[in-house]
């Protein structure tokens, strides 16, 4: 959208999209207060009817905040940058493709496009949904000249914009006194906006009647579009141009358990603390009437009785002289014991609602309980019961994918029209991968032993245990290479040396079986990754060239 004169007044005098900002400006401080405890204190409404104000003030200063819940909630979200496939497609010539893959691996301070959207993109996408994604260019500064850089806006910093899906007609912010000093601004008359349509980078003065565009300071916009893009694409419903987060439907549940939890803890923290009592003995001052000289007893407060006060000090009771007399002795005191009724009630509650706020978001209760006991408690789940627990989880996994998938070339188209000088360009094509670690290498190695013993195809069987494999070595892509090139070594890796042996396969093959494993522990790591998967198989087999094979034992 080019902007017009007429426009660019009305957007700096008028801030036609005020209530919208603000929108996600409170979306973005209510989320901030859950997940960070940001003015918690400050936004912690009384209880009224119900709620004293000094337990109030003590609630307020002594709360937790939710940001160990919502940490856990959001924890599936690691799974949509640790899972294995995707691709990137650059849709140029050879040689451009390898200047794309070069912008792309090193878009800021070091970080590849998807490595900086995983570290400052995913944290706003869940607090900031209505803030954006800037690209910038380097003057020289920071950032080499004509350098492309993405940056986070918060909503916070942004004056007024206007939706357009995901992207924006116009986006525009209020200098800051730092702002101006960057941008070499010394006067201190009015107020100065930054505005970028798709042409132009203005820098705009304003006296609130009246706008200037200062044309020393305004740059054409060579991204040829407004380089932005919104964290969120989960449309809200009720208001039109705005978005909400991933958390947005659980909100409810989260100022739920942060009440229960902090009422809970002042709860504790008054019962606590032991109460002790005792049998008092009589005041010597005031002989139990509380009163020396007409005024209030100085040695007992005016209670009549004095207690133990030092642990050198002795309490001595009169010796019952008869069997009817009453012996207190040894409960002369004790301490109080608070209930534990409240106590029980409310960690199930919190405990209730944790589960109800997980199940909210990914449509599952968390891993902890879709793979162990069924509700009977007694028998463990099968992995088609797993599979169907976890299908909800996976179905949001691949929406979050697909949001972040789409940032990511956002970031990686920007950066390559300026740089390589394409502003016509079309576009990469880029996904992140979609096989999510989602259950244990337990419960993937019953998967893959069950389809075994049932007879699965050998198609089926190679999925299974690659699954496994991607699972048992998640965070050990060496290891996971070597097990992956192994596995086509290994003749017939699905079937038992018995099996292989009942075949009737060839010797050579049945040897090759039967000493993998003796060949495997001759063979260093470094021979394994630099070999084919042809060489190595040439190698065990000159191995076992020269073994023989077993005889069978002779009937006695």
């Amino acid at each position: 959208m080019k902007l017009t004169t007429a426009q660019i007044t009305n957007i700096i005098l008028n801030n036609p999209n005020k209530d919208l900002v603000n929108k996600g400006k409170a979306t973005n401080k209510l989320l901030r207060k859950h997940m960070y405890g940001a003015l918690l204190a400050d936004n912690m409404d009384i209880i009224e009817g119900l709620e004293p104000t000094m337990l109030h003030k003590l609630r307020k200063r002594y709360c937790n905040s939710n940001k160990d819940l919502f940490a856990r909630a959001g924890r599936p979200i690691d799974l949509v940058y640790s899972a294995t496939g995707g691709s990137s497609y650059y849709n140029m010539s050879e040689a451009q493709n390898s200047r794309a893959a070069q912008i792309a691996a090193n878009i800021r301070d070091g970080l590849s496009a998807r490595k900086w959207a995983e570290k400052n993109w995913t944290p706003h996408y869940l607090d900031d949904p209505c803030g954006v994604i800037m690209m910038e260019i380097g003057d020289g500064g920071n950032y080499p000249l004509g350098k492309v850089y993405p940056t986070y806006k918060a909503i916070s910093t942004i004056y007024d914009y206007q939706p357009k899906g995901t992207a924006l007609e116009y986006i525009s912010f209020k200098l800051s006194d730092t702002d101006k000093v960057n941008y070499g601004i010394t006067s201190k008359d009015g107020d100065y906006y930054r505005l970028v349509d798709d042409l132009s980078d203005y820098i705009i003065k304003s006296n609130g009647k009246e706008v200037t565009i200062l044309n020393d300071f305004t740059l054409p916009n060579y991204f040829r579009m407004v380089p932005a893009m919104i964290n969120s694409d989960i449309i809200d419903p009720n208001c039109d141009g705005s978005f909400l987060s991933l958390f947005d439907s659980a909100m409810e549940l989260a100022e739920d358990y942060l009440q229960t939890g902090s009422i809970r803890k002042i709860v504790k923290l008054r019962h606590g603390f032991p109460k002790y009592w005792e049998y008092g003995d009589e005041c010597p001052a005031c002989e139990r009437t509380g009163l020396q000289d007409g005024e209030k007893c100085k040695v007992c407060d005016g209670s009549g009785h004095v207690g133990i006060t030092k642990v050198n000090q002795m309490k001595i009771l009169s010796t019952p002289e008869s069997k009817e007399d009453v012996t207190i002795a040894p409960n002369v005191g004790g301490y109080i014991e608070p209930s534990e009724v409240y106590h029980k009630i409310s960690t199930e509650d919190l405990a209730a609602l944790e589960d109800a706020f997980y199940n909210t978001i990914w449509g599952t209760q968390s891993q902890t309980k879709t793979q162990g006991a069924n509700t009977d408690g007694n028998t463990t789940k099968t992995a088609t019961e797993i599979v169907t627990d976890l299908q909800p989880m996976a179905n949001r996994l691949n929406e979050i994918s697909d949001t972040a998938s789409a940032r990511i070339k956002f970031i990686v188209d920007m950066a390559i029209r300026v740089e390589m000088k394409m502003p016509n360009y079309g576009g990469a094509s880029i996904s992140l991968g979609r096989r999510f670690m989602l259950e244990t290498p337990d419960t993937l190695w019953k998967k893959y032993s069950d389809a075994r013993t049932a007879g699965a195809s050998y198609s089926v069987l190679n999925e299974l245990l690659m699954e496994y494999l991607n699972a048992k070595y998640n965070s050990d892509p060496v290891g996971l290479f070597m097990a992956e090139k192994l596995m086509y070594v290994e003749p017939l890796v699905h079937n038992t040396i018995q099996q292989v042996q009942a075949f009737g396969c060839a010797p050579e093959d049945y040897k090759a079986k039967l000493y993998f494993g003796e060949w495997l522990s001759t063979i260093d790591d470094t021979a394994i990754m630099k070999g084919s998967i042809e060489d190595l198989r040439t190698a065990l087999y000159e191995y076992v060239a020269a073994k023989e094979l077993p005889q069978p034992a002779l009937a006695a």
